[in-house]
């Protein structure tokens, strides 16, 4: 990618001094048909295969056999990117397979889409309707299917499974019967609980007036589920909106009844595009926004149109109660940069993957936590047809799946192709590691003084206060338990406080 000008800028002074990576391309693969492939979602499976979820609309090539119009499949290839099978799924009209899990019997469950509605299909409760195969690769072995749904659109994001056995499927709904007996708006979030035996616990919607939707849920240890999604409702429970869209998250007991609800975000739109467990109290959550106020921007940002009119792309970590531990964020200028995967090392560090779109160009973003850079893939990659990169690690190297239409690449089927590169990040001069953090800190609003919880902790240590756009306005080292603002005109600033290798950091308003 040409000319693109880095503007990535932390909360605090930054270092001159920055760590390098290099990335080492391995090899790349393309794989398809003549028309378009798409996907969804990859699944590492042991340490020698890759599963990637999703549609073509191909019936020659890799999809040879593909009957419909568009259909759902569950592909595997070796971690020498070479072909080793596939299963292709679909009706009359068009499914799309969307995310998998791997069985404790070892076979694969799929979740995907259709709104076919003829032979095996027919039947269908509504326009789309939500599917569940299992597929046994051992034995080449397709399950008959289960469909849940409405008389509506009704349509799978996310599947995963329970610690107590069964499985949580996601998803969005606005029917009124059937499965999902009751709606709120547009659209609602559902999420529907499964017994080990894919029995129907309960399946439950939740949501406001407007369109809502949940991407994937997961059980906790404490037998809770916790939600992940997005709403543009600002009403009910859902009232804590800040703008339009905006990150929202929640938790439910196991019976499905909602415990809590919380909404992160900015001003304008804020959205969720993948979520990756660490534990059982903390997830990586990984999206893009075009807000320049609220819970994403961990890097200050230019308040003027041509910067508010683009996306930046952060990823966080967030633990169990909804509440961001860190995070980082990232974005280039004249584009749109979204974040939409990553292989987590730990809570505080990994590597970040997604794109970088201009009106004229789109290429892969390859990130190190908080130092980025887009490698030279000019003579690889032209055109990256949508943001949907997928990346899943086995053994150290990434396995980055997105789709594309460089017709110059070796091996190239026509119209789009799945596109797998085989990679590695090399530190060659890992000297930053500035880890971003949230401080406590009351009151907020604030007149003169702003207190920090434990603030012994912080004695001694450096602090920056400033505007959102990134202008420096004070600094100094912290001597008591407060710090004076009484100088600051109204307004919304930052706090950063540099302690170690860590920045803490927290927005906050001026209101006298």
């Amino acid at each position: 990618m040409k000319n693109v000008l880095f503007l990535l800028i932390f909360i605090g002074i930054l270092s001159n001094s920055f760590g390098q990576f290099n990335l080492h391309l391995y090899d790349y693969k393309c794989f398809g048909g003549s028309n378009i492939d798409a996907i969804h979602s990859v699944l590492p499976v042991g340490d020698s295969l890759i599963a990637i979820i999703g549609y073509t609309y191909s019936s020659d090539g890799d999809f040879e056999s593909a009957e419909t119009s568009k259909s759902g499949y569950i592909m595997f290839i070796d971690t020498s990117l070479n072909f080793k099978k596939k299963i292709i799924f679909g009706g009359e009209n068009s499914e799309s397979a969307i995310n998998s899990v791997i069985t404790p019997d070892n076979t694969f469950l799929i979740a995907y889409n259709s709104n076919s509605n003829t032979g095996e299909y027919s039947g269908a409760y509504g326009d789309f309707d939500i599917y569940i195969k299992n597929y046994d690769y051992t034995a080449d072995w397709l399950s008959q299917y289960l469909r849940f749904g409405g008389s509506g659109e009704d349509k799978v994001f996310g599947l995963s499974k329970k610690n107590m056995g069964g499985y949580l499927i996601s998803g969005k709904t606005n029917s009124t019967n059937g499965d999902f007996t009751i709606n709120s708006g547009e659209f609602d979030g559902f999420v529907i609980n499964l017994t080990p035996t894919y029995t129907k616990a309960w399946a439950k919607t939740f949501g406001g007036s407007d369109d809502d939707y949940i991407i994937k849920s997961f059980q906790l240890q404490d037998g809770n589920i916790i939600i992940f999604g997005c709403t543009l409702s600002n009403d009910s429970y859902l009232n804590s909106n800040h703008g339009n869209y905006d990150v929202w998250i929640a938790k439910l007991n196991s019976m499905g009844d909602l415990i809590w609800s919380k909404c992160l975000g900015g001003s304008l739109n804020d959205y969720l595009f993948s979520i990756f467990k660490i534990d059982n109290d903390r997830f990586v959550i990984t999206g893009y926004s075009n807000s320049i106020d609220g819970d994403f921007v961990f890097v200050a940002k230019n308040n003027d149109n041509q910067r508010v009119s683009h996306y930046f792309g952060f990823i966080c970590v967030i633990d169990s109660n909804g509440d961001i531990i860190s995070g980082t964020s990232i974005g280039f200028a004249n584009s749109d940069t979204y974040i939409t995967s990553a292989n987590v090392i730990n809570d505080l560090e990994f590597e970040i993957f997604g794109t970088v779109t201009t009106p004229t160009t789109s290429n892969p973003l390859y990130a190190y936590f908080n130092n980025s850079f887009l490698p030279d893939y000019e003579n690889i990659i032209d055109w990256i047809t949508t943001e949907d990169v997928y990346n899943c690690n086995i053994n150290g190297i990434n396995y980055t799946v997105m789709p594309t239409n460089t017709a110059e690449l070796p091996g190239f089927h026509g119209n789009v192709d799945v596109l797998v590169l085989k990679s590695k990040l090399h530190d060659i001069g890992h000297n930053f590691t500035e880890i971003i953090k949230r401080i406590n800190i009351h009151p907020n609003p604030v007149n003169d003084k702003i207190f920090m919880e434990n603030s012994n902790y912080y004695d001694g240590c450096e602090y920056n206060i400033m505007t959102i756009n990134g202008e420096l306005l004070l600094s100094g080292k912290i001597s008591s338990n407060y710090i004076a603002v009484d100088i600051l005109q109204p307004g919304n600033y930052f706090l950063s406080i540099k302690k170690d290798q860590i920045i803490y950091f927290e927005k906050f308003l001026k209101i006298k």
